[in-house]
């Protein structure tokens, strides 16, 4: 296998693995592939999902988010911090022994 090849852009890059064909020749047609299928949609299925689950239950907390949707604590914390700037959800009271408001529903 040759050796990647980098393209650096101001806010990007591409690195372009060349593989061969059957018969040992190079290609020169770059192979594409989605790695992570479509990350925005990924996100907003997160974020609806715990919106879902904080309408089940008001009480829940972030660790209970993370094990009910088998993610990082992290990643919950992440979309959970987007959603109240966006204003759809906000929390009453302290984390221990407060509850989460959905707005707008």
């Amino acid at each position: 296998m040759s050796e990647p090849e980098f393209d650096i852009q101001p806010s990007m890059f591409t690195v372009t693995f060349r593989i061969r064909n059957n018969d040992g020749e190079k290609s020169e047609a770059p192979q594409k592939g989605d790695v992570k299928g479509d990350v925005k949609g990924d996100v907003n299925l997160l974020k609806q999902q715990i919106v879902e689950l904080i309408i089940d239950d008001p009480n829940i907390s972030i660790l209970q988010i993370t094990d009910a949707l088998k993610t990082t604590k992290r990643r919950v914390e992440r979309q959970v911090n987007m959603l109240k700037q966006e204003g759809r959800i906000g929390r009453v009271g302290a984390d221990k022994n407060g509850y989460w408001v959905v707005k707008g529903s």
